[in-house]
């Protein structure tokens, strides 16, 4: 290598280097800092949950909402780090019942009462919080 070439050869480097740095630490693209508490519920499961507090307690078998006895919806729970007891254990204090967490998927499936969305939703950690995407028959 010459010395003429070596300035612009450390500065490529250096550059391709924080570029890289960049995108290994940036946030995946379904996260939102910095985003309000509601806009993190998917509206689907806002409906759904206006729907159960309005005195829904069944909701179709072909629908894309459940809810349990207790009045909960079956929820899926985005979160950055879904392996965490931590944060499996936050969400259990905020209302998120029969968590059972997926990694591979990035989120903790569970059931929820309407009024505790709000509150699981401002924890730290949650990306978005929306219905399972249930398995549908091919018509």
């Amino acid at each position: 290598m010459s010395i003429r070439t070596a300035p612009l050869t450390i500065l490529s480097s250096a550059a391709l280097m924080l570029l890289a740095s960049g995108c290994m630490s940036a946030r995946p693209a379904h996260a939102a800092p910095g985003i309000a508490t509601s806009a993190k519920i998917a509206p689907p499961l806002a409906a759904a949950a206006r729907q159960l507090q309005a005195g829904v307690t069944r909701f179709p078998s072909s629908g894309t909402a459940r809810s349990d006895a207790d009045g909960r919806l079956q929820v899926y729970v985005y979160v950055e780090q879904p392996s965490s007891p931590a944060v499996l254990a936050a969400l259990t204090t905020h209302g998120l019942h029969a968590a059972v967490a997926s990694p591979p998927l990035q989120l903790i499936e569970g059931w929820a009462s309407p009024q505790d969305l709000d509150r699981i939703a401002a924890l730290p950690g949650v990306l978005r919080i929306t219905l399972p995407r249930y398995a549908q028959p091919h018509r």
